[in-house]
């Protein structure tokens, strides 16, 4: 599993809090990890090259699912 920054998991606390959803976006040389919400521009959670992306991408997806159910459990 990689470790995510400090600054990117609470990032994604704040975001999962916002209810924004995460959204994925492959570029050429680099791919994007977004928080996305109606009638707000994206925010990028995290930015890395392609070899890095896949564990990055499931590190920070289960850290907001874990995000959303604390969330919830909280509501």
């Amino acid at each position: 599993m990689t470790s995510l920054p400090r600054a990117v998991v609470d990032r994604i606390h704040r975001y999962a809090e916002e209810g924004r959803v995460p959204q994925v976006r492959y570029e050429l040389d680099h791919c994007l990890l977004l928080a996305v919400s109606k009638w707000q521009l994206p925010a990028v959670l995290l930015r890395s090259s392609r070899a890095q992306f896949t564990g990055m991408r499931a590190a920070a997806l289960t850290e907001w699912a874990r995000a959303s159910r604390s969330k919830r459990k909280s509501a």
